[in-house]
């Protein structure tokens, strides 16, 4: 009988103990989940407490600290009604901010049904992202993000660029006034990460007295670009 005890001992015993452990660990894990999602309904509730005119205040103390992510969750945690009010305090800003910020923006208005405010957001992202890639000295970097971003187009966008090429050439034109009046000086690091973690690429960001010359080559692309459009339309016209 001893035998037999000594035996279940050795045998199951560990795996008794085993399965305690898993079971506490699962616990843990539970335990940690709800915690985690505490935290974020109670940082959404102190968000939501705030003025929107702190938004102000948010973009000046995350660009000063290179926290411009930060930014854009904040927004995420904000009521859509205040879409119009958060994108009139961003705009004299944008300069210092990144493309996902935009981006928020975009899906903000096509929530709204603002379809052609959304595409404009939507472009100005696009053409942030080629900016900030041209600067990290990876040659196929803007193609990358151009194939990546395409992924994500609402289908309410394929749509209406389907039907209205007019309009696609008049928001990407809106997005060179845009430029023009608010010029990109962000660091561009965000997005530079991000292609560097998934291509795994080692490029490094280009040296800041390059950035103008690469400003104004995008620029010039883009202009060339729309003269192509006017062509092709002018073309369709003709027949």
């Amino acid at each position: 009988m001893k035998k037999k005890k000594s035996i279940y001992r050795f045998y199951f015993l560990p795996f008794k103990y085993l399965y305690k452990l898993f079971i506490f660990l699962l616990f843990i894990a539970y335990l940690s989940s709800g915690c985690r999602a505490s935290w974020i309904l109670l940082n959404s509730a102190i968000i939501n407490l705030q003025d929107v005119s702190a938004f102000h205040s948010i973009i000046e103390k995350n660009v000063r600290k290179n926290r411009i992510s930060s930014i854009r969750k904040w927004v995420r945690h904000r009521p859509l009604s205040e879409t119009e009010a958060l994108i009139e305090i961003a705009t004299p800003k944008s300069g210092d901010l990144e493309f996902s910020l935009f981006l928020e923006f975009s899906k903000r208005l096509l929530n709204q049904g603002k379809t052609k405010e959304a595409l404009f957001w939507a472009q100005l992202a696009r053409y942030r992202v080629r900016y900030d890639t041209l600067r990290c000295g990876a040659p196929d970097a803007p193609e990358f993000f151009n194939d990546l971003l395409s992924t994500f187009v609402p289908y309410q966008f394929i749509a209406l660029m389907e039907l209205n090429p007019e309009l696609v050439k008049e928001s990407i034109r809106q997005v060179l006034d845009f430029d023009e009046k608010y010029p990109a000086k962000n660091d561009p690091s965000f997005t530079c990460d991000i292609f560097n973690n998934i291509e795994n690429s080692g490029a490094f960001i280009a040296p800041k007295d390059q950035w103008e010359r690469l400003h104004r080559n995008l620029r010039t692309v883009t202009e060339i670009f729309l003269e192509s459009q006017d062509e092709k339309l002018k073309s369709q016209d003709e027949k």
